[in-house]
């Protein structure tokens, strides 16, 4: 009663919800906070990846450059030494330039083989995160396929500077085929049909596979996405008889002489060494390997024996 008379109840009632209030007011502004501090570290964290993105990217755009410029400066020491000698001293000269090319390449090759498995294993890693956004997701595409590439120009590099003694033995010809179809990526739209015939072949199993991977990449690349590749086996008495046709462009007519010849090349990202490496590959084994259009084949003949 007394409470009531000088007002006290009601100023009670007044300090209590203002306390409460105070209490929200604080709640809110902790939980505010606490957001506000998430959202900074994931915003730091996906600054970060970008950067690592970006790095990665110019890293594989430099390495790219350097490649492309040391084949085009081999390409043009070529074309300069062959104008200034006569035929008979370009062949002493051509096996003399191109043992110096091959220790400089195989070198060249090693030293851009380590960051290139850096940059491949760094981009598995942040290919993981599943925060990236589209962007980001489309450049890590664009690193893989650069590095892809360089691997597969690297490869070739090696390949031609190769001089390890044969290691024959006998080999199943179409599961050696088959083995390389399997390991190779190509467009859905492109049909890669095989033999079903089979016999066994005296061969360098691993040199034969490079020379297989080489003719069907380049008919990969010659399809542009869409087409048909045909390969065939023939068993003849003295010899084994290989056939790799495309539908594809074909060669020009006034180069099919040249395209076995070192950094020779028809493509704008090519090295030049992939089909001389098949035939010094196939030459080695005492075959033969040529070339001829409609349709675009590529022919193998290797002893049986």
């Amino acid at each position: 009663m007394i409470d009531d008379q000088l007002g006290l109840s009601d100023s009670f009632k007044v300090l209590k919800d203002e306390h409460q209030k105070d209490l929200l007011l604080q709640f809110l502004l902790n939980f505010s906070l606490q957001k506000t501090d998430e959202l900074e570290k994931k915003n730091y964290k996906l600054t970060k990846q970008h950067k690592e993105l970006t790095q990665v990217s110019m890293i594989s755009s430099f390495i790219t450059n350097q490649l492309n410029e040391k084949v085009i400066e081999l390409y043009q020491a070529k074309k300069d030494l062959e104008n200034s000698l006569d035929d008979k001293t370009i062949e002493l000269i051509k096996s003399e330039k191109f043992a110096s090319i091959g220790e400089v390449s195989a070198r060249l090759s090693h030293d851009i083989k380590n960051p290139l498995s850096v940059i491949s294993n760094s981009s598995e890693i942040i290919a993981m995160n599943k925060s990236l956004s589209d962007p980001e997701k489309r450049s890590l595409a664009r690193i893989e396929r650069a590095v892809e590439r360089i691997n597969h120009q690297l490869q070739h590099v090696l390949d031609y500077v190769k001089t390890s003694p044969l290691q024959k033995k006998e080999v199943s010809i179409l599961t050696l085929l088959q083995t390389c179809v399997e390991d190779m990526n190509y467009p859905p739209n492109i049909k890669i049909n095989i033999p079903k015939n089979d016999f066994k072949i005296l061969c360098d199993e691993t040199q034969i596979k490079t020379v297989f991977i080489n003719l069907i990449q380049n008919s990969i690349q010659s399809l542009k996405d869409k087409g048909y590749i045909n390969i065939r086996f023939y068993e003849k008495l003295d010899h084994h008889l290989l056939e790799f046709e495309d539908s594809g462009s074909g060669i020009p007519e006034d180069k099919l002489d040249e395209i076995f010849e070192p950094l020779f090349t028809t493509k704008q990202e090519g090295t030049g060494l992939g089909l001389v490496s098949c035939s010094t590959i196939i030459k080695q084994h005492g075959g033969q390997i040529y070339a001829k259009n409609n349709p675009t084949t590529f022919t193998i003949l290797l002893p049986s024996k």
